[in-house]
């Protein structure tokens, strides 16, 4: 049976109707959402008629018979007959002929709920008395797609979402069974972008009650939660905004977001802990550990190391204060003789550029007893330091990139000039425990 109404998600397989068990062909007629001349009906009955032979898709929403489905009235023979008849005379759209007819069947939940269809049919939704109907009969799964309907016609979204969960529950192998997620996604998705438009608007405030109210009809909605998160720190209510992710699990977004949060507030330790437990692989991830994993170990170092990090253009005693700095294991290394340097005396980085030369990462001119600290450094000399250290302690050099790397390849590039983070970057690397 169908019914002028919300034409948005429908109801795709309307080709039969059930009644009293028997099956019975669909006519393409509508019940109009206001009483109508007879010509008029007429008129529109050959459109209606013509249109669904053009087009299924173009097929209005059809509610269910009062005999179709779970939890129906069972009736007697004579009553199931009347209210066949009924919905016949509903269906030609012979509103005055529906009514009589629905007269004569003995009083019966099926009877009311076809009393209601009519009066859908010919005036406002009746909501209330739909709602008591569904109160009174709460198996009645037709009854509860009646109401759907009835709600989305009247406006009440969250009524018409909340009773097609319940009929889908009840039916879930009708055709309306579908009608819950289509109005979820159709409410939902309405209110987030309206949302989205506040925000764009500076109305952060408003985009929040936006959101919010989505959140009312689906409250474990993934963007939603996901973009409540983000007003909410617009907003400065980052502690909030921290206890709706945390309740999101460990979706990858949801950790990486969460990570973020932890950066801005300057908690390294949870930063770490967070980048590490999201996938590897994840767009970002990698870059963001390292920065977490060198910024709390900057935080633990000396000014001079500190410096040297933040040098764009390294001379040879930043490469030393870079390397043995980030690896203090180094000065532990045995063998070697501590090298006599007398251009390093007055220097900062006197104890990690000894310690580098000693073990033999960088060279100096025993002979001259020279450094050559303020000497820039080229990306071999880099590499190489790099590969002893890691050749001394056990672990594994970087991948580095043959001079045309392959796109989106994981080597490690060097590049002239070479600075500090990036040789950070390459230490870390093979550091156990951090980014791999």
């Amino acid at each position: 049976m169908k019914i002028e109404g919300d034409r948005g998600a429908r109801p795709e397989d309307r080709s039969l109707v059930r009644r009293s068990g028997r099956t019975r062909c669909r006519s393409g007629s509508s019940i109009r959402s206001r009483l109508l001349p007879a010509a008029t009906w007429l008129a529109a009955l050959a459109g209606a008629l013509a249109l669904a032979t053009a087009s299924s898709a173009a097929a209005e929403p059809s509610l269910p018979g009062p005999l179709e489905g779970p939890g129906h009235p069972e009736l007697a023979r004579r009553d199931a007959k009347r209210i066949s008849k009924a919905v016949d005379k509903l269906e030609a759209g012979d509103l005055d002929a529906a009514t009589k007819a629905a007269a004569k069947a003995g009083d019966s939940a099926a009877r009311r709920l076809l009393e209601l269809q009519i009066e859908m049919a010919a005036a406002e939704p009746p909501v209330q008395e739909l709602e008591r109907l569904c109160a009174d009969n709460p198996t009645y799964a037709a009854a509860w797609v009646t109401l759907t309907e009835a709600a989305s016609r009247s406006g009440d979204q969250a009524l018409a979402l909340a009773t097609a969960r319940r009929s889908a529950e009840l039916w879930p192998q009708s055709p309306w069974a579908r009608r819950a997620g289509e109005l979820e996604r159709s409410i939902i998705g309405d209110r987030i972008a309206r949302a989205r438009s506040q925000s764009a608007e500076g109305q952060t405030e408003a985009a929040l009650e936006s959101v919010e109210s989505a959140l009312l009809l689906a409250p474990s909605d993934r963007d939603a939660l996901l973009f409540k998160a983000g007003l909410l720190v617009e907003l400065g209510r980052v502690d909030d905004a921290e206890a709706v992710l945390r309740g999101m699990g460990d979706d990858p977004e949801v950790l990486a977001r969460r990570a973020r949060l932890a950066e801005d507030r300057s908690d390294l330790a949870a930063a770490m802990a967070l980048w590490s437990a999201v996938p590897a692989g994840f767009a970002g991830r990698d870059e963001a550990l390292h920065r977490v994993q060198l910024e709390w170990r900057r935080q633990n170092l000396s000014g001079h190391v500190q410096a040297a990090l933040a040098d764009d253009d390294l001379d040879r005693a930043g490469l030393a204060t870079v390397i043995v700095g980030l690896v203090p294991e180094a000065h532990a290394i045995g063998g070697g003789q501590v090298p006599l340097l007398s251009d390093i005396v007055d220097l900062d980085s006197q104890r990690e550029i000894l310690t580098a030369v000693r073990i033999g990462l960088m060279n100096a001119d025993r002979l001259e007893h020279r450094f050559y600290p303020r000497r820039k450094v080229e990306p071999g000399e880099a590499r190489a330091a790099i590969d002893k250290l890691c050749s001394l302690l056990d672990r594994q050099p970087p991948p580095w990139c043959a001079q045309v790397a392959p796109e989106n390849s994981d080597c490690v590039a060097l590049a002239s000039p070479v600075s500090g983070r990036a040789v950070a970057a390459a230490v870390l690397r093979t550091a156990p425990g951090e980014v791999p």
